[in-house]
């Protein structure tokens, strides 16, 4: 008697766990939105980071541990296009550094003393910011009707990013210049906070919303190579300056998504 009492308590209390035990996994889209530095249009490309709004998806396994409180792990990937109309308005409005290493006709083989000149028609090619985050946390579970639940969560975890290359030239009569830089790759710390929501279809399939906000430490991108070149039909000189690039990511994120339950 003793053990069948056992038994049922057992399968009972196994069978509660199992109630309030639910794991998800959920797929969604958003719209990405840059913030602070990384958003910066207004500044040499060596401080800003040029970045537009892009998009964003990822991919969540979620785990209600208990009635108030769960656990995620989430594999998210972004993309934020650099962008090219500003970095010309920019170069149209400002000066342009040239110096260096003449390699041309001119006064010979030697360096050229620091110059600036204005120069118009600058024209850069499209490219992309590329991030790649992996993140952990915790969320907390606040019941917002029979179908809903409100989900405030904070995560920590890695960033990896790609610095994009870009090609921008100029042209104005006899007179041509052209800016390049070689992307690099970083990883950094990586931060969320957001306030989600799920609502429930039926006991399978439910709807995911999310307003998060994504941040980053400082990420290091080392030996950034940043090409100046510049003639006027007589002197031809070009620049090349090396330094370590450090960017720091921050941005706005609108989800919507659909999770199965597992």
């Amino acid at each position: 008697m003793k053990k069948m009492l056992f038994f049922i308590l057992l399968g009972n209390s196994t069978l509660l766990f199992s109630q309030e035990t639910n794991k998800r996994l959920t797929l969604s889209v958003a719209p990405a939105f840059p913030l602070g530095k990384w958003a910066e249009k207004e500044q040499p490309i060596e401080s800003a980071g040029y970045a537009s709004s892009g998009q964003s998806f990822h991919l969540r396994y979620t785990n209600d541990f208990s009635a108030n409180w769960g656990w995620f792990a989430m594999l998210k990937g972004q993309r934020n296009q650099l962008n090219a109309d500003k970095l010309s308005d920019y170069h149209n409005n400002n000066p342009f550094p040239v110096g260096g290493l003449v390699v041309g006709p001119g006064p010979g083989p030697g360096p050229l003393p620091p110059a600036e000149v204005d120069i118009e028609n600058w024209s850069f090619k499209k490219k992309n910011w590329m991030t790649a985050t992996a993140m952990g946390g915790f969320y907390r579970i606040i019941p917002a009707g029979k179908r809903s639940v409100f989900l405030p969560e904070l995560g920590l975890g890695l960033i990896y990013a790609k610095l994009p290359d870009f090609l921008g030239t100029a042209q104005d009569g006899n007179r041509r210049a052209s800016l390049t830089r070689k992307g690099k790759h970083g990883v950094g710390l990586a931060y969320s906070v957001g306030l989600n929501a799920r609502h429930h279809l039926n006991a399978k399939y439910d709807i995911f919303s999310s307003l998060a906000y994504f941040g980053s430490s400082a990420v290091k991108f080392n030996k950034v190579s940043t090409t100046r070149f510049y003639t006027d039909g007589t002197t031809v000189a070009q620049t090349v300056r090396t330094i370590d690039h450090q960017q720091v990511f921050a941005s706005l994120n609108l989800y919507i998504g659909v999770g199965i339950k597992l």
